[in-house]
């Protein structure tokens, strides 16, 4: 009888231990695309910026080198 204790006590342990990993694998899976949409999130921004200093910056070459005497 005393066995089939143990061993019930260990199968209980590895359904926790299994639960466990799944719920740490689940957030760091989480985390990752968080950062992932975060980043890619940041580069469309960052493209738009630079996009519009270099249209800025060709507006004033254009407007000093035809438009100005």
């Amino acid at each position: 009888m005393k066995h089939k204790k143990e061993k019930l006590r260990a199968q209980v342990k590895s359904r926790f231990y299994y639960i466990f990993w799944g719920m740490a694998t689940g957030a760091v899976v989480s985390g990752q695309l968080l950062v992932a949409t975060s980043y890619s999130r940041m580069a469309r921004v960052m493209e738009l910026f630079i996009l519009e200093q270099i249209s800025s910056y060709e507006l004033e070459e254009l407007h000093r080198t035809k438009f100005l005497p």
